[in-house]
């Protein structure tokens, strides 16, 4: 279940921790942990790539480039999110660049608990610490044996 292709076990013990059974999570990028937390919560998972998108409730965003250069979900397909009480942020993949979640966050209720994956990697700290200053919230960094995820 948890392998290099889905969120350390160390961040889904901390979602169990912190978000009582039966809410909803937002993710951007899904994987295998995707379907170990709709065990417990209900998922809605934005996700470019259509092999991980399987039964449930995904949002096919494909990947588009923005002026500016960069590349990120293609908004128009991110109108009428449903409600959410956590937001993670573990999406496009690395190769993409999270980026331009910053850029478009306005689309976002950013009132609930967020987390940022992948934080040990230079690009999705700077994000974190850039959602933290924006957002005037406390930054938790969380490393664990060579991953990270930061929490706002």
């Amino acid at each position: 279940m948890f392998n290099q292709w889905t969120i350390p076990k160390e961040l889904f013990a901390w979602i169990r921790e912190n978000l009582p059974d039966g809410k909803t999570i937002l993710e951007l990028g899904s994987g295998d942990g995707t379907d170990e937390l709709r065990k417990h919560y209900t998922v809605h998972s934005i996700e470019h790539d259509p092999a991980f998108i399987k039964e449930g409730n995904y949002i096919h965003a494909p990947i588009v480039r923005y002026p500016g250069g960069y590349d990120w979900y293609d908004v128009s397909k991110l109108i009428g999110l449903p409600a959410y009480d956590l937001l993670l942020i573990d999406g496009p993949t690395g190769a993409i660049g999270r980026r331009g979640f910053v850029k478009h966050r306005y689309m976002f209720n950013l009132d609930v608990p967020i987390v940022v994956d992948d934080t040990q990697r230079e690009a999705e700290r700077l994000i974190a610490m850039d959602l933290s200053q924006m957002l005037g919230r406390k930054l938790t960094v969380h490393n664990h044996k060579g991953r990270g995820f930061s929490t706002l």
